[in-house]
């Protein structure tokens, strides 16, 4: 993120939602009020949008989210409606070179099921692709995009997308089939050449 810190993907270390997961327990007792937390060892970083990204300070230490209730009780709504951002603000960069946006589009409305696809991208009004803040797990990068949107419902999380519907930049729900055939395809072509050396 512009503010120096990583954004990790949105699953814990048992593979499950970090803030609500289908299984398990969350880690908002772990994270603070700007929405993020250390690692085991020591890192400090973010699963999900921050409503600190603004506000930077490298002196002062915010509150645990148990310290309010209202971040205790009920997170992303402290979380995503706890600032005032600009529209489309650029938060970051991902590893594959597309820019991060936060919660709020171009016309000041935030970011919903059908305005992305299954790794939380979208084309801007531009035609460049960029990942999106949502409300909805993965929250930010769900893999590296663009794709197809959402066929199946996620069992790491209680807070995802029921389904996506018709997102006028995505694949046909064939083409998601094949997409998600394809990649599958790749990573195991890549391990057996990994393993074969």
């Amino acid at each position: 993120m512009i503010s120096g810190v990583p954004i990790f993907n949105a699953l814990d270390a048992e593979s499950q939602d970090p803030f609500y997961p289908g299984e398990g327990t969350s880690e908002i007792s772990t994270t603070d009020q700007c929405a993020s937390h250390p690692t085991p060892f020591g890192a400090y970083h973010y699963h999900i949008w921050s409503l600190c990204i603004n506000e930077g300070s490298t002196s002062t230490m915010p509150d645990m989210c148990t310290d309010s209730s209202s971040c205790e009780d009920d997170f992303i709504n402290f979380v995503y409606n706890g600032g005032d951002f600009a529209n489309e603000q650029v938060i970051g960069v991902a590893k594959d070179g597309h820019l991060i946006y936060g919660p709020k589009k171009s016309d000041g409305t935030k970011w919903g099921c059908d305005d992305h696809d299954l790794c939380n991208g979208t084309f801007m009004d531009d035609g460049s692709y960029g990942y999106v803040s949502t409300e909805t797990h993965p929250y930010v990068i769900g893999c590296w995009g663009p794709s197809a949107n959402q066929e199946f419902a996620q069992s790491c999380t209680t807070n995802a997308c029921s389904s996506w519907s018709s997102n006028p930049d995505s694949e046909s729900e064939d083409g998601a089939l094949s997409l998600l055939g394809a990649n599958t395809m790749a990573i195991f072509t890549s391990i057996a050449l990994i393993l074969s050396f």
